[in-house]
């Protein structure tokens, strides 16, 4: 690669995510790196190769009444934690320094897909026009901007160094190619620990033997397999270790409802023609990404318009694969690439998360490594017919530049999560999740009133996603806390969170605060308790039953209460308070 190509993908790259080193953490960057405890201390290290490292619900249940500390991935990827304990080292908890780190792994991965696509289809200006596209489309601008979805970042890398080692392995004779191709082993582990879909990796190899087999020959792929049954082989053993792995030793936390049968397939093909027909209008209209709400499930009514679109990309594809076969196969390689790295996002087994932009990080390679071809063909065709010299270059400017106008203000919805949340809302408003986020938000500025109507706006909304754990239990607690200037009204949130969830602690303090406000102190004394039998390690349930036994006269068992919750928290001031209001009532 010449030094002004580097600078230039470079300088593209910073020019398109820039303004992301100004954006905050955003859903669940908050609750892995703000309010989680687990990349802090070092010491969770190796938790990396424990049960515990796989998050489940009741580790970001608040119901659960412990202080939060999870790794934030539902299946097994130790690399990509592994990169956050190393930014929380760099950064602390500096928003900026975690989206450099994503700029950063971005920017190797276009140089990658640069080094890729150079290999296969031999031309600088092509690999060049892939690469940008790879950069700054807006569909790949949400792995980006999400910290937390690091995972498809670190795949891309690992995913692509083991292809181009495998490649490398393929020339200078076998015995020159046994270095890169153990490097070709290690960077495949390390794929499939950032991400499930590196499982595709073995089919893309194949795909590459297939239409690039050295010396030629008519039998020569059979050959080759034969010649390379070891190292296939290992491949094979690899995956067949990760899947165990996967699968046994740390199962998804979503493992039995991923492999749950018992399902319509006519609804799970609308959902896989529905949801692939809005990757597609994507990719041909950038401007048409969205910030997407979290475990959004598109509405899958369809209808002709979106079948057909399909039905005709797949018939172009198999076009295109059989018309460059033998001409130009580094365009029907990486139209298989696109086919093949798409499997996994394409909810033929239904996904916890069906629809996200970020699944494309991966197959965009190859869609663009095409585009790039078929584009520079139509533009240099033009060129030609119109006897403009330079066409063909303004036209690819052009393209790169629609992306990069839509890419560069996108990146602002990441800024905060009101941002985000409002924008959402503006392009999903059926969608019932960010009603609840941005309820929060407005109950943590004190803004209740917009707090309660966000969180009934959620309880209206229709949660269309068999893998939405409904917080509706949650909502109505908040909304208890809303209100608090109509205790009756409190009460009533408060019981019905109860109901949803009888082993959530929090509602029960809230009630005993309303009794207590009534001076009904027996009855708070029993909602006190009751918080403090179901989290014993929390002051507050411990400092309002307190003080309900001062008020009934019951200083002894007052007094008791008191020395149990100064040993859980000594520092807490109200229950120091209350330690000297105690000693008030023993002095004669």
């Amino acid at each position: 690669m010449k030094k002004k190509t580097a600078l230039l993908i470079i300088g593209i790259v910073f020019l398109a995510y820039a303004n992301t080193l100004f954006n905050d953490f955003i859903g669940d960057d908050r609750s892995i790196f703000l309010e989680n405890n687990f990349y802090a201390n070092p010491g969770n290290l190796p938790r990396l190769f424990q049960k515990s490292f796989i998050t489940t619900f009741e580790d970001i249940d608040p119901a659960a009444n412990k202080q939060p500390s999870f790794s934030g991935c539902v299946s097994y990827r130790p690399a990509v934690s592994l990169s956050f304990f190393f930014d929380h080292f760099l950064w602390g908890t500096n928003a900026a320094g975690y989206h450099l780190s994503n700029l950063m792994l971005h920017l190797l991965a276009v140089f990658l897909v640069y080094f890729s696509v150079q290999r296969i289809i031999e031309n600088h200006a092509l690999a060049l026009f892939a690469s940008l596209l790879f950069a700054i489309h807006p569909i790949n601008a949400e792995a980006v901007n999400n910290i937390g979805y690091r995972s498809d970042l670190l795949l891309v890398i690992f995913y692509l160094a083991a292809f181009l080692s495998f490649v490398k392995s393929r020339t200078g004779g076998r015995d020159a190619g046994k270095q890169p191709l153990v490097a070709s082993y290690v960077f495949f582990a390390a794929a499939l620990l950032s991400k499930e879909s590196a499982v595709t990796l073995p089919l893309i190899l194949l795909a590459y033997d297939t239409l690039f087999p050295p010396g030629g020959g008519k039998n020569r792929f059979i050959s080759l397999l034969k010649e390379r049954k070891f190292e296939y082989m290992t491949f094979f053993l690899i995956l067949l270790a990760y899947l165990y792995i996967y699968l046994f030793v740390f199962p998804n936390s979503n493992h039995p409802r991923l492999f749950d049968f018992q399902v319509d397939w006519f609804a799970r093909l609308k959902t896989v023609v529905g949801i692939f027909y809005r990757y597609l209008l994507v990719f041909f209209l950038p401007f048409k990404v969205t910030v997407l709400p979290p475990l959004y499930m598109p509405p899958l009514a369809l209808k002709g318009f979106e079948v057909f679109p399909v039905i005709f990309f797949l018939i172009l594809c198999v076009i295109v694969i059989s018309k460059f076969w033998k001409k130009e196969r580094g365009v029907s390689f990486f139209t298989l690439w696109f086919l093949a790295t798409y499997i996994p996002a394409a909810n033929l087994i239904l996904l916890p998360n069906p629809f996200a932009f970020r699944f494309l990080y991966l197959p965009s390679i190859g869609f663009f490594a095409v585009a790039a071809v078929l584009l520079s063909k139509g533009f240099t065709l033009l060129s030609r017919r119109t006897k403009i010299g330079n066409l063909k270059a303004l036209l690819q400017f052009t393209v790169l530049s629609a992306c990069l106008f839509v890419t560069v203000p996108y990146n602002f919805f990441y800024r905060n999560e009101f941002i985000a949340c409002s924008e959402m809302i503006r392009n999903y408003p059926e969608s019932s999740r960010p009603y609840w986020n941005l309820g929060r938000i407005y109950f943590k500025k004190g803004e209740y009133t917009k707090a309660s109507e966000n969180f009934k706006t959620y309880l209206s909304k229709d949660k269309n996603n068999p893998f939405v754990t409904v917080m509706d239990w949650d909502v109505h607690y908040f909304l208890g806390l809303c209100q608090w200037d109509r205790p009756e009204k409190a009460m009533e949130e408060f019981e019905k969170a109860v109901r949803f969830n009888p082993g959530f602690a929090a509602p029960y303090t809230g009630m005993a605060r309303i009794h207590i406000r009534e001076k009904n102190y027996k009855k708070g004394l029993e909602n006190s308790l009751k918080s403090i039998s179901l989290n014993p390690a929390s002051p507050e349930g411990y400092a309002l039953a307190v003080y309900c036994r001062m008020k009934l006269g019951e200083i002894k068992e007052a007094k008791a209460l008191l020395g149990a919750a100064l040993k859980l928290s000594p520092g807490d001031p109200h229950l120091q308070y209350l330690q000297k209001e105690t000693e008030k009532n023993e002095r004669p």
